[in-house]
């Protein structure tokens, strides 16, 4: 069987959507590492805040997500608390604020206090 039109019309077809889909699909990638990168360092500011070396991924995971782990203010945030976490002195009202719903939501499992909390655990 040698190259009909078919084949290389297909083939022709394939190269192209590979070539449209290669940006989108370095997008999400970038944003899946970006987002990796975001929850652990939200990992590392839960274990100083809470002082447990061993923190469940998972539940952090849904931590992360329910303070709004997606924003940039939040990570913006996280990275404030990280780089002060020996000075707490320096930090804001919202950094402390920050750690407290931190802290509270490892501790008890939910985010938040009225009764449209989400339940993390």
């Amino acid at each position: 069987m040698g190259l009909s039109r078919r084949r290389l019309l297909h083939a022709g077809t394939a190269g192209t959507s590979l070539l449209l889909l290669s940006p989108f699909v370095a997008s999400v990638a970038a944003k899946e590492a970006r987002h990796d990168t975001d929850v652990r360092l939200f990992m590392r500011v839960s274990a100083a805040l809470t002082m447990k070396d061993t923190l469940s991924d998972t539940i952090g995971e849904r931590i992360f997500r329910a303070l709004g782990g997606d924003t940039s203010e939040f990570v913006e945030a996280l990275n404030r608390l990280d780089t002060n976490m020996q000075s707490v002195e320096q930090w804001t009202t919202k950094d402390k604020a920050l750690a407290h719903k931190i802290i509270s939501a490892w501790y008890l499992g939910r985010t938040g206090s009225d009764p449209g909390s989400e339940v993390i655990a």
